[in-house]
């Protein structure tokens, strides 16, 4: 358990001593919201949040915040899931996929090991490990073969940040949820006898819910909710921090491995290591006929870290030819902090387990790089030695007025130095709600004097968009019309992105040559317009955007650059 009422005075540990304000403010808040919520049920029905009496405050401030996510994920799943999984099925199935029933049903999540701590910038960062099962029903046929999805449950370490400091209640100005690490994804199905005729499709589903998963809510991805719509907080930031530095991983050596090939010149295997932290996943290279591997100074990744306290998972495989590789040991839940307060490369001898015993042993070794806007006159060798130098910080909004022909949703391609990112599909923008109704008072009274929308907007200053909407607020189902047509047109001429996207470079004579290209794609993949094209050079620093895109509209963001340096 982690801390709850009676144990607050333990977050000073370190603080000064006016540290604990914002927690006090935030347990006032949310202590008095329990006691309404109490009164207001005479019944005291029991609700699904499952924690210790003494943290009962955070059991009310988590019952405000899950409706808002658990609608999030929902829609999460129609929109976005289900038909990823249609796509990313093998050809024989294209086409013939259908989802006769969708009930999502009502997740039900259990929280333990919470515990709240106070950062140095004021935020709240609160964590708890989660435990959430739904009784979903969804029903899937492929090739006219009924399979069904029964129940699907999530576990890992949630973290919950609220931020930034507000003086209203509830005295932050927005909340961003995240994994720090990928959670451990189950389900079951039903159906085709359990799947076993249709091993691909069972895949495909897994898969595709585990990456929709990751590229939510895993680090550095976040799900943000604002909870004051008329600051000024931007949606980016708060969804996408920039990472604290970066973590130089060498793979080394391996020890006592197991023998999974046996052959008639003896037992061995052909090891290579697979290493996850976040979303990131880097592969080695093999070594053939060994059970004490050396790999070579090439086997080395720079990995983007965004918290003390994410971890890492070390996996090391046996590569086969003809068949799935085998797992020869797993080193799972390394803890990074211990490797960044080290100032010197430090190697570490991690065990390796198969099935609960020990399985050998692998040795890494492990350098911190912070991260800083000062462009370097010279790398240190340290710094050069590595694969890579520099990272690039792409921020994209959003687009204005784009042309009404181009279908959404829109996604972005990136690409730089052979490598290629991908934002998430945009989304209309979320001010689509009633003005205040002094404001559209107005609106109304011009209208009935025959101003036009136009003149209506310049009195205003509102958007003709939401002079649409204030003459339509008198009436809900009017307004709930206009707000439906409004979301559609706004889709595709002011789709939304609000995502910061991190790429780490070398920086070579080659790369400083190069160019990031930014490639607008409609629905159906296809380029719209001409790609915009800004050489790499040219973005040392930061490049403000409206970036013009031919044939129209203005794609709203920044480039910036940041460089790795040895900490001081």
């Amino acid at each position: 358990m982690g801390h709850g009422l009676g144990t607050l005075a333990a977050f000073g540990c370190g603080c000064t001593s006016g540290a604990l304000v914002g927690i006090g403010n935030l347990k006032r808040h949310y202590e008095a919201r329990l006691v309404r919520d109490v009164r207001a049920s005479s019944a005291a029905a029991a609700t699904p949040f499952i924690v210790e009496e003494e943290s009962q405050w955070l059991h009310s401030l988590l019952t405000i915040l899950w409706p808002r996510i658990d609608k999030f994920l929902k829609e999460l799943v129609q929109q976005e899931i289900l038909p990823q999984i249609d796509k990313e099925l093998p050809q024989m199935f294209k086409g013939s996929v259908s989802f006769p029933k969708v009930d999502l049903g009502h997740a039900v999540p259990r929280f333990r090991n919470i515990s709240l701590k106070e950062q140095s910038n004021q935020a709240i960062l609160l964590e708890v490990t989660i435990d959430m099962a739904s009784d979903m029903d969804v029903q899937i046929k492929a090739l006219k073969v009924p399979i069904g999805v029964k129940r699907l449950s999530i576990s890992g370490q949630l973290n919950v940040l609220f931020h930034p400091v507000s003086s209203k209640p509830p005295f932050f100005a927005g909340v961003t949820v995240f994994f720090v690490d990928p959670p451990e994804l189950d389900m079951d199905f039903t159906g085709a006898a359990d799947f076993v005729d249709l091993p691909v499709l069972r895949q495909v589903v897994r898969s595709t819910i585990l990456d929709a998963v990751r590229g939510l809510a895993v680090l550095p991805a976040r799900i943000a909710v604002d909870l004051n719509p008329d600051d000024d907080t931007d949606q980016a930031d708060l969804s996408y921090p920039p990472p604290k530095g970066v973590l130089r991983v060498l793979v080394k050596s391996a020890k006592g491995l197991r023998a999974a090939d046996l052959k008639l010149s003896g037992a061995s295997s052909d090891p290579y290591v697979m290493i996850e932290v976040g979303q990131q996943q880097w592969r080695s290279s093999v070594i053939e006929k060994s059970l004490n591997p050396v790999w070579e100074h090439g086997n080395v990744v720079d990995l983007l870290v965004y918290e003390p306290g994410q971890k890492a998972n070390l996996w090391v495989f046996d590569k086969d030819r003809f068949s799935k590789d085998d797992l020869l040991g797993v080193s799972k839940g390394v803890v990074l902090e211990q490797y960044l307060n080290a100032k010197t490369p430090q190697d570490f001898v991690l065990p390796l387990f198969f099935e609960g015993k020990e399985a050998g042993s692998l040795t890494v070794g492990a350098r911190w790089f912070e991260l800083s806007a000062a462009v370097p006159r010279s790398f240190p060798s340290a710094v050069a030695r590595g694969p890579s130098q520099v990272l690039l910080v792409v921020k994209l909004l959003g687009i204005c007025n784009l042309p009404k022909t181009y279908k959404p949703p829109f996604q972005v391609k990136i690409t730089c130095n052979g490598h290629q990112l991908l934002t998430k599909k945009s989304t209309p923008p979320s001010n689509i709600r009633p003005v205040a109704e002094e404001v559209a008072d107005i609106a109304r009274r011009l209208k009935l004097a025959n101003h036009s929308l136009q003149q209506i907007s310049e009195i205003t200053s509102l958007e003709p968009q939401s002079v649409k909407l204030a003459l339509a607020q008198h009436s809900p189902s009017s307004f709930s019309r206009a707000r439906k047509e409004a979301t559609q047109e706004m889709s595709a001429t002011q789709p939304v992105f609000n995502q910061v996207m991190y790429l780490l470079l070398p920086w070579t004579e080659k790369v400083a040559r190069g160019t990031v290209v930014l490639t607008l794609l409609d629905r159906q993949d296809r380029p719209v317009a001409k790609p915009i094209t800004k050489r790499l050079n040219d973005v040392i620093g930061t490049v403000e955007g409206g970036f013009q895109l031919h044939g129209g509209g203005t794609l709203n963001g920044r480039l910036s650059t940041s460089w790795l340096a040895i900490p001081s």
